[in-house]
């Protein structure tokens, strides 16, 4: 037993630090996917950049098929898009001036703008 009191206390405040930090330490490992995956040909012939959506949808497990979605906005041309770093917050750009960012988690769209101008690049330039 520590007789210092003001040594006993940094002590207690520094134990509570190191639980703290080992709560948030496993509470990250949580974030971390289990395995990597990624799509494989069966020979050497076979592209994976010849793999149809539907394809990849038939052999994904039913997470991952829960998290896809189709956006389709043909009068709007061509789009960019960037994720934020925890993957909750995706930006689309068009050349055409359409922007918005969604929530990729709840597929909720968050802001929307048509702007005329034309996009060449998105980037989230802080974590959301």
């Amino acid at each position: 037993k520590v007789r210092n009191k003001l040594l006993r206390h940094r002590l207690l405040q520094e134990e509570e630090r190191l639980k703290e930090s080992a709560l948030r330490t496993a509470r990250a490992e949580i974030l971390q996917p289990a395995e990597e995956s990624y799509l494989v040909a069966e020979n050497d012939l076979e592209k994976t950049y010849k793999f149809s959506q539907n394809e990849i949808k038939a052999q994904a497990d039913q997470n991952t098929v829960a998290k896809m979605l189709d956006l389709k906005f043909p009068d709007f041309g061509s789009y960019r898009l960037d994720y934020t770093r925890n993957g909750r917050y995706m930006a689309l750009g068009s050349s055409k001036g359409h922007l918005g960012v969604m929530d990729s988690l709840r597929n909720d769209l968050k802001f929307e703008i048509n702007l005329n101008e034309t996009i060449r690049d998105v980037k989230f330039l802080h974590n959301v």
